[in-house]
């Protein structure tokens, strides 16, 4: 699939923050699926789904979740 800069930038940033080996890994399937699928609403919806909740870490992982999606969309 061809992604635009904002789409792959937003990928990035994910990456890095969650390590650059997470498509196809343990827990990470939905959004290696999505994009294997080349589905962009469900990569954005994609990303809300790892931020830890429960922990100190979640307020943090949210916002940059949603900054993620809405790069990715933008």
């Amino acid at each position: 699939q061809n992604m635009s800069v904002n789409q792959k930038s937003a990928l990035l940033s994910f990456a890095y923050n969650v390590g650059a080996h997470f498509y196809d890994s343990p827990g990470f399937g939905t959004i290696t699926r999505a994009i294997a699928a080349g589905s962009n609403e469900a990569i954005a919806e994609a990303f809300h789904l790892y931020v830890n909740p429960g922990t100190s870490t979640e307020a943090g992982l949210r916002r940059r979740r949603q900054a993620e999606s809405d790069l990715f969309l933008s």
